[in-house]
């Protein structure tokens, strides 16, 4: 079949025109797939932005509220450091005052008698009974197990507390059935020097309990008192921790603070406790 000029003419238009229409078609398929694309993306990256705004949210609401409850246990352990050290200025301090005051005055006797003196020794015993403080510990037990994220020497510090209050109060109540004791025999002279210093009675017998358990409440309350100070300190540090994963505009931390006449004359300088002294916080 033969095509004149005008016939191939038009074919060609033709083709032209289809082929026109089919680029811009698969164009417009082009630009709406390009755009669903860029829309999935975007809402791909709003959806992870959202992710990690709503984490961070959660993550400073919980690091908020640890802080609260680490002050709340900062101030239960100050709470137990001013009890036991108000308990060893009033109460504690006299009693072992007089106590160690006699003591001094019967070895001073003892040297009199050896070169000659009177062999005849004075003293008034300090009978005064003693009451345990209360005991706030499970408090801050609650608190810290319950409600905060430590481990280490806190923990071990929140331990032994405990320990040593028990330990205290046991060594109070036996001073004073040990009181209760010796008025209910009425001890005198001689009989009353032996119960009350430890020394050898008129039958030969030697019982030291008196002045042991007075060792042990003067000892335990300085415990007590080192021990809950050290728990208030380490607290501190682990809401500093908190603060700075929080980053800007933290909650406070509460920091406690003690008078220089208690640091002076209440607060135990620690020489006894160099094995914890030296397990850091935070390891």
């Amino acid at each position: 079949m033969e095509v004149n000029g005008k016939e191939l003419d038009w074919l060609n238009t033709a083709f032209y025109k289809i082929c026109m229409f089919l680029w811009e078609f698969v164009g417009k398929i082009a630009t709406l797939e390009s755009n669903i694309a860029v829309a999935a993306i975007g809402s791909a990256g709003g959806a992870l932005g959202a992710a990690w705004w709503l984490n961070n949210r959660d993550k400073k609401k919980e690091l908020k509220k640890e802080i609260q409850n680490t002050n709340a246990a900062i101030g239960m352990a100050f709470g137990v450091t001013n009890t036991y050290c108000t308990f060893k200025d009033q109460l504690v301090n006299p009693i072992t005052t007089n106590y160690a005051r006699a003591s001094e005055q019967l070895d001073a006797h003892h040297n009199a008698v050896a070169d000659g003196g009177n062999p005849v020794f004075e003293f008034e015993a300090d009978f005064r009974f003693l009451t345990p403080p209360l005991n706030t510990s499970f408090e801050l037990h609650s608190q810290l197990y319950e409600k905060l994220t430590i481990v280490g020497r806190p923990l071990h510090c929140l331990i032994t507390l405990q320990q040593t209050i028990h330990s205290l109060h046991t060594s109070i109540l036996h001073r004073n059935q040990l009181i209760n004791n010796a008025k209910a025999q009425q001890l005198q002279d001689l009989a009353l020097s032996a119960f009350y210093f430890g020394l050898v009675d008129a039958e030969g017998n030697t019982d030291e309990s008196y002045p042991n358990v007075m060792k042990s409440i003067q000892e335990l309350t300085d415990d007590c008192i080192f021990y809950s100070n050290l728990l208030a300190e380490d607290l501190g540090i682990h809401g500093k921790i908190l603060q700075k994963e929080y980053g800007r505009n933290a909650p406070k931390v509460m920091r406690i603070h003690l008078h220089d006449k208690t640091k002076e004359t209440l607060l135990p300088s620690g020489e006894n406790h160099q094995d914890i002294l030296s397990w850091k916080y935070p390891a």
